[in-house]
């Protein structure tokens, strides 16, 4: 038995464009990333990564237990802030800078506009909740509430939105590349894309992918 490596799948999407077509070898280079086995091209063990990863952020929230339990006994009431004033303009400075750079990103469509939409969701949100928060029972509390619930709310949940349908997006392109059907259709469910090993060999992972998907990639002869 022989094995034989079948063409690898146009990757017209994926590559700038104006760019010419590149070799049969260069393609599965590119294409090579997403289905080869668990380590980057760094050697590092992915498994083994992310493991580690995961105990850390559980290691960090059970840290945290306490420590916000602590704050909220001992915390005063009222806290007389020395750089109030820095603490909003810088803030705001950065959201700024974080909002260009995502226009920057989606104007020339580049993937580092999924991370900045998340960055800029997230911060919009600690705006209102900030805004709000310090504003309650004081002069004027309704505008700063009106200014959350239209604009800073509403902005947030654009930018996870379109971070979530690039993301998608993205995940269901490489799935076609590979010859995967039935791409997953909720975030949570799909397998990061440098770990679609189930697509060559054979098994059949959680998030849809067919068990014959892993023929497209090699076949016996």
């Amino acid at each position: 038995m022989t094995r034989q490596t079948p063409d690898p799948p146009d990757l017209p999407e994926l590559l700038p464009h104006g760019s010419e077509p590149v070799s049969r070898a260069s393609r599965w280079a590119q294409f090579g990333f997403f289905t080869h086995g668990h380590s980057n091209h760094h050697g590092i063990d992915i498994v083994h990564f992310n493991r580690v990863v995961s105990f850390a952020l559980v290691a960090i929230v059970a840290g945290l237990i306490p420590w916000t339990v602590f704050l909220a006994i001992k915390l005063p009431i009222r806290y007389r802030a020395h750089h109030w004033t820095l603490l909003w303009v810088g803030f705001d400075v950065i959201l700024m800078a974080v909002l260009a750079y995502t226009a920057w990103a989606a104007w020339f469509r580049k993937q580092i506009m999924v991370v900045m939409a998340i960055v800029a969701g997230t911060m919009l949100m600690a705006d209102a909740w900030f805004d709000v928060i310090t504003s309650l029972g004081h002069r004027g509390d309704w505008i700063t509430l009106a200014t959350a619930l239209l604009a800073e709310i509403p902005g947030a949940v654009f930018f996870f939105w379109l971070a979530r349908t690039v993301i998608l997006r993205s995940i269901a392109n490489v799935y076609r590349l590979a010859g995967a059907a039935d791409p997953p259709a909720r975030l949570r469910d799909a397998s990061v894309l440098y770990d679609l090993s189930p697509l060559s060999s054979g098994r059949k992972p959680r998030t849809g992918i067919s068990e014959t998907a892993g023929s497209g990639m090699r076949q016996k002869a």
